[in-house]
């Protein structure tokens, strides 16, 4: 099998877990799941390296607006230093990944890379560039473009003398990659694969502005849009940029600031770099100006003659009832009356997704209708999840196997809603070929009541052929400071859990599916 070996690194990753915020669970995170609901705007930053990214930004875009955000690290900080413990490198690398997604349970964005290995302090963008091979890290850079789909891109800055100039060189590669994931013409071989190109709407790159400082002006330019962070969010119970400094407390082997900030007016400053198909206006107020980021979108991304489609606006204005009704109702003390609310919102989703496959739409429109359709009913699953408060948890007797060892798979799944829900089908996925000794009782076709927890086990025959556990990406090349990965798409943090689990249930007449890795 791949082996679960623990690495035994200096990160004290169980420090970093205990304090980890329960952001995705109880009340607070049925909020947070509901402010997703009417939105479908998505914003993708990019940088070099693992702490360069605006924390208080990502966690207001996606805790407070509800976007969809992700975080494209250039590198996974293999060169930089180590405050808590010897690992250099390679091993280096791993710990700042895992930091990553440490931070990531602060501000919900997902996480992307690509194969550019961090191969020490720069002094130029052209050596950067070398050493890296352009094109190779552009390549990936683009295919996260054409699958996460961003509306906004932010970068660091283009310019600039100072420090390691892999920043510099991260930002280049945006503008480039920005046009180059809407030109079909680049990289042909990934819409052969299914990826289609993409146009962004706005690319921004981080400005860095302090009045009376040497060579700058009194005033800010006109052209620089202000994010304030600031606000006070009463669900998190502090301010953007305060969970934001608490997120970036996870970057621990690069000595980031352990000390919550106090609460007060913080902004970030972006520069308008590029525009596609939307036009720059002075004095914008909003990274987001001029872009629709309702589900009304779904209407300005489709070509096709809406008199074709006479139920997309009708249909539009039922699921955003549905998700108003569910944010009127939505009560701390009783998570569960949002719950028939939610239910109807991605019932009435579903039933949009197939009147648009009997009617059908050109391949240009079939692809972005369904592509926003499915990360939005994604968001309704998991709301649902959280209005009827439903936990799985999967945990085998044994956390380092061999191959034709034999486990026991726990599971426990409980219903801590006011609503009585139907388990129907439960699945479990290894990555290599694993046997699965399903129970006489196959967990599945009974009522799971209000308060109810059950509890199975499962027998689990790790393959006789199976390997070592280890990164998917290895390296450098000699002759690049690039990765060598498997497969294709260099862009995951980690590889496909090795088993995982997955519940089918029904609540107020629709579907919804729990997911935990062992």
């Amino acid at each position: 099998m791949k082996v679960r070996t623990t690495l035994f690194l200096s990160l004290l990753f169980s420090s970093a877990l205990a304090q980890r915020p329960r952001l995705d669970q109880g009340a607070v995170g049925l909020e947070l799941a509901l402010r997703r609901l009417p939105v479908t705007g998505s914003l993708l930053h990019i940088t070099a390296h693992p702490d360069d990214e605006d924390n208080a930004l990502l966690v207001m875009m996606r805790r407070g607006r509800g976007l969809r955000t992700g975080l494209l690290t250039l590198t996974r900080g293999d060169g930089g230093q180590n405050e808590i413990g010897p690992e250099l490198f390679q091993a280096l690398g791993i710990i700042r990944s895992e930091e990553l997604m440490s931070m990531h349970r602060y501000d919900d964005a997902r996480q992307f890379f690509t194969r550019a290995y961090e191969f020490g302090y720069s002094f130029s963008v052209e050596e950067t560039l070398e050493r890296w091979g352009e094109e190779p890290i552009l390549e990936d850079m683009v295919r996260v473009i054409r699958s996460f789909r961003p509306q906004v891109i932010l970068s660091l800055p283009r310019g600039g003398e100072g420090g390691g100039q892999h920043h510099q060189a991260s930002a280049l590669l945006a503008e480039k990659a920005f046009h180059a994931a809407a030109d079909p013409a680049r990289f042909p071989h990934q819409s052969q694969e299914g990826l289609r190109p993409w146009k962004a709407a706005k690319l921004y790159e981080r400005f860095r502005w302090q009045s009376g400082r040497p060579g700058t002006s009194a005033e800010r330019p006109a052209r620089v849009v202000e994010v304030s962070t600031g606000a006070y969010d009463s669900i998190l119970g502090r301010t953007f940029a305060q969970l934001g400094t608490e997120s970036r407390s996870m970057h621990k082997c690069q000595g980031m600031v352990q000390l919550l900030a106090a609460p007060g007016q913080r902004s970030s400053l972006w520069n308008p770099v590029a525009f596609q198909e939307i036009e720059m206006k002075e004095g914008e107020g909003d990274l987001f100006e001029g872009i629709d980021t309702t589900l009304m979108a779904l209407a300005r991304f489709t070509e096709t003659d809406l008199d074709r489609i006479p139920f997309l606006v009708p249909s539009i204005h039922r699921i955003q009832l549905a998700i108003r009704q569910a944010g009127e109702t939505f009560d701390p003390r009783a998570p569960g009356l949002t719950t028939p609310f939610v239910a109807e919102g991605l019932r009435r989703l579903r039933l949009l997704r197939q009147q648009f496959y009997a009617n059908g739409l050109s391949e240009g429109d079939e692809y972005e209708i369904f592509f926003l359709l499915k990360k939005k009913e994604e968001d309704f699953v998991h709301a649902l999840n959280l209005a009827n408060q439903l936990v799985l948890e999967a945990t085998v007797d044994d956390g380092r196997v061999t191959p034709g060892q034999e486990l026991e798979l726990t599971l426990v799944l409980f219903n801590g809603g006011s609503h009585p829900v139907v388990v129907e089908s439960w699945s479990a996925a290894t990555k290599g070929d694993w046997q699965i000794k399903y129970p006489g009782n196959d967990f599945s076709n009974f009522e799971l009541g209000a308060g109810e927890v059950r509890n199975f086990k499962v027998g689990v025959r790790v393959s006789s052929d199976a390997e070592v556990t280890e990164p998917y990406w290895s390296g450098p090349m000699e002759n690049a400071d690039r990765f060598r990965i498997q497969g294709k798409d260099a862009s995951a943090p980690w590889g496909p859990p090795e088993l995982s689990v997955e519940v089918g249930y029904r609540s107020f007449g629709v579907r919804g599916t729990l997911r935990a890795n062992a």
